[in-house]
């Protein structure tokens, strides 16, 4: 029995992937949780584990073809559909002209129906024969014969007057396709220039404004993702807020005290590092905020999967450490610096990408004091972490002192959790921190 690989929705908002890479070819065995290819979505490229087991047996779409979520892209099964498809052969150019003509006239009318069927009778191959005789559609047809491309890319390529033999094909066995002629469309538009007549102060003005908006920028599709996911999330879930401040001296003198010992080891506690061991203690005390809210029902998760912000060029992107239920401080500081260079290097699993439990937002190291982060849905809740200052604090004995203080800020679902709870949790996680011992015995 076989069974279909479809599209996966890899984010909230996520309508549609672009299938980078075949990881796998048909008729690989195939396991649970095998990469069998690489998504690009509108933020990441992520890795796409099989939810099948089996044997690949067909592959249904091309390599940069852009998929709806939700359609087949892929079979597995127990490889009894595998059927053997002949390669195309290059065609002899001493070959019978009309024959010859005739055949590819009739492929090329498949590809043009995209997949329909042609009615085939005596009067199309008579009209065929005559088509023999015209010496353009002789030219056509030499390319169409020795040129293997999709019909896809054929269409593309008639639209623009693209001469597919200037076309390196990318596709499987160097085969063009879309993108192909895509990029190459893509080239010839940037190389094309305006001519200004800068004499006039007038054109001088108009050669500015052309000059500041060319050549236009590709459209930001991970800025567009984020504008959307915020937006709704904005929209459709009631947030609330609370903030504390921390004294992390404590914390950041056992922090060293650990560094100290792992120097040889290669491996450097950060503060970031003892924040999501703080959280996920606390989330273990209060496990209402590892929940999911979806379609009215609040589902309860657990594996706790602590998403964290990794800042790129285009945007911020949340992935998360996965299962970090058990870890100690060195363990998540290994596994955080890991997914770092992982999502930095496009390696993400889909799991790493969409399983996220928990979010935490660093914004320290830019500098910034406090703020209010937008929840992740289905997620229940974000914690936002500002810079360490310097600041004069008051102590009980009523002595001034300089401490070192990092604002916290939680967002929560107001569907799920209310005020109190989430004033308990963020006291946890200020409690942890102040009294680092807590996290590493």
């Amino acid at each position: 029995m076989s069974e279909e690989l479809n599209m996966p929705q890899m984010g909230y908002d996520m309508k549609e992937g672009v299938v980078v890479k075949w990881l796998m070819e048909e008729g690989s065995e195939v396991k649970i949780g095998d990469p069998v290819a690489e998504i690009e979505t509108d933020k990441a490229v992520v890795e796409f584990e099989s939810y099948a087991e089996g044997t690949l047996e067909k592959i249904l779409v091309e390599e940069g073809s852009k998929v709806n979520v939700g359609e087949p892209i892929a079979i597995v099964g127990d490889g009894s559909a595998i059927t053997e498809e002949a390669e195309p052969q290059e065609e002899d150019v001493e070959e019978d002209a009309a024959a010859d003509l005739q055949e590819a006239g009739i492929a090329a009318q498949l590809d043009e129906e995209d997949g329909e069927e042609a009615e085939e009778d005596v009067a199309a191959e008579k009209e065929e024969e005559e088509i023999v005789e015209e010496p353009v559609v002789t030219e056509e047809i030499s390319i169409d014969h020795k040129i293997k491309a999709s019909p896809l890319a054929k269409t593309l390529a008639n639209d623009n007057n693209i001469d597919l033999s200037n076309v390196i094909g990318t596709g499987p066995g160097g085969r063009i396709v879309k993108s192909d002629v895509l990029a190459l469309i893509d080239n010839v538009e940037t190389k094309e220039t305006i001519n200004v007549d800068l004499t006039s102060e007038t054109n001088v003005v108009e050669s500015q404004i052309l000059d500041s908006n060319a050549p236009v920028k590709e459209e930001n599709k991970m800025r567009a993702q984020i504008a959307r996911v915020t937006q709704r999330s904005k929209q459709e879930v009631p947030h609330y807020y609370l903030s504390t401040d921390i004294n992390m001296d404590k914390a950041l003198e056992i922090r060293s005290q650990i560094n100290s010992k792992l120097a040889n080891q290669n491996i450097k506690i950060s503060i970031n590092d003892m924040i999501m061991k703080s959280v996920i203690d606390t989330l273990k005390k209060f496990p209402i905020f590892n929940s999911r809210y979806e379609n009215g029902t609040v589902n309860m998760n657990e594996e706790i999967n602590v998403s964290v912000a990794i800042a790129l060029e285009d945007g911020l992107i949340m992935p998360s450490i996965i299962n970090c239920n058990d870890m100690d401080i060195k363990q998540l500081s290994i596994a955080s610096k890991d997914l770092v260079d992982r999502t930095k290097n496009g390696k993400l699993t889909s799991a790493e990408y969409t399983k996220g439990t928990f979010s935490i937002s660093n914004l320290g190291m830019f500098d910034v004091n406090s703020f209010l982060a937008i929840i992740l849905p289905p997620q229940t809740a974000m914690l936002a972490v500002g810079s360490v200052k310097k600041i004069p604090i008051v102590s009980l004995e009523e002595d001034i002192m300089i401490s070192n203080i990092m604002n916290t800020s939680l967002s929560a679902d107001h569907r799920v959790t209310d005020g109190a709870e989430g004033a308990k949790f963020l006291a946890e996680i200020k409690n942890n921190l102040e009294n680092p011992v807590n996290l590493i015995i």
